[in-house]
């Protein structure tokens, strides 16, 4: 991979107070993000659904997904090319990948973002959502931009080990896998930054760091549906039938993800241990709230009890009051784009 395909370090002199974090390390093969620009734009990786197949240019976005990841990304994306009536892309193509080699030559630009300065930054996988290519077919006629929320304690769980279920111990949580969780909450609060910069990390980012995700003129994108985990199948329902799928059902849906997700992404012992961090670990809860106060606050899922006590509510409330987009961004100060308490989405 070349220095014009990959993030060269060298590169990132040029832009050192636009970047915040070391690229050629967080845009490693394997890397999903998330792609923190200080600035203007918010990049996040997103699925286009085209209309045309890929050898057309004039191919219009019948609908943008911005995946949240251990939101049921994986499932969602499945999905959205089995019942969109469309050509999906992303949202991790590989810009120059062989089967798809209409990528690099006919839309460039859907890697491809401007920073502040007037350094162009090319990803190496993609598509993102303020790259001028996605910006242009999202003018041509994208009907639907949407994307799947799912409850923060939850999600925080599944985040331990993002590829992999969570062990259980005759049947029950693992007192070695709790203390990883209670291990995890703690350096997320010490250092929210370098945290989701670890290989993975990106699995805990905020999910409000997503529904900020701007276009290439650092105008958000305006999303139609929110759909969430919680009621998946009826919400892609509606979702689909909004897109021509005819007489798709949530019994359909629900029947497609019981054959394909027994093996992925931490499904088996998450409830588990869920279960055990709200009936014996308050202070563990507790921490998660603090750190996702705005994933609370903007997506309308109910506190647990542990976040309602005098002293935990203290902590939240002191998060909300900052101006930055909370403690899993402490280092973006002064972000322009970070979502407020309102959470105008």
């Amino acid at each position: 991979m070349s220095a014009r395909e990959d993030i060269a370090a060298a590169d990132m002199k040029k832009t050192g107070n636009q970047v915040i974090l070391n690229m050629k390390t967080a845009f490693h093969q394997r890397h999903v993000g998330p792609l923190l620009l200080k600035g203007r734009v918010r990049p996040v990786k997103v699925d286009l659904l085209l209309s045309k197949q890929l050898n057309s240019s004039n191919a219009s976005a019948r609908a943008i997904y911005v995946p949240i990841w251990k939101s049921a990304s994986t499932s969602t994306h499945s999905l959205l090319g089995r019942y969109g009536n469309g050509v999906v892309i992303g949202p991790h193509a590989v810009r120059t990948q062989c089967h798809w080699p209409t990528l690099s030559k006919v839309w460039p630009s859907l890697f491809k973002v401007r920073s502040d300065d007037g350094f162009n930054i090319t990803f190496p996988k993609g598509p993102v959502s303020s790259s001028l290519g996605v910006s242009s077919k999202i003018k041509q006629g994208a009907t639907i931009v949407f994307t799947v929320v799912r409850d923060p304690l939850s999600r925080f769980v599944s985040s331990l080990r993002p590829h992999n279920p969570l062990p259980l111990c005759n049947k029950a949580p693992c007192n070695s896998t709790l203390a990883d969780l209670s291990k995890l909450a703690d350096l997320l609060l010490a250092n929210p930054l370098q945290e989701i910069t670890r290989f993975e990390g990106e699995h805990r980012i905020s999910q409000t760091f997503f529904l900020s995700a701007t276009d290439a003129s650092g105008c958000r994108l305006h999303y139609t549906h929110i759909a969430r985990v919680e009621t998946l199948a009826d919400d892609l329902v509606s979702i689909f039938s909004s897109l021509g799928a005819k007489n798709i059902t949530s019994m359909e849906i629900n029947a497609w993800r019981h054959k394909n997700e027994a093996t992925v992404n931490g499904k088996g012992g998450s409830p588990y241990y869920v279960n055990a961090l709200l009936a014996k670990h308050a202070n563990v809860v507790c921490n998660v709230c603090v750190i996702y106060a705005r994933d609370y606050t903007c997506l309308g899922y109910p506190w647990p009890a542990a976040c309602n006590s005098t002293q935990c509510r203290a902590r939240i409330n002191h998060e909300l009051a900052k101006g930055s987009a909370g403690a899993i961004y402490d280092s973006l100060k002064h972000d322009p784009i970070s979502i407020n308490a309102s959470c105008t989405i």
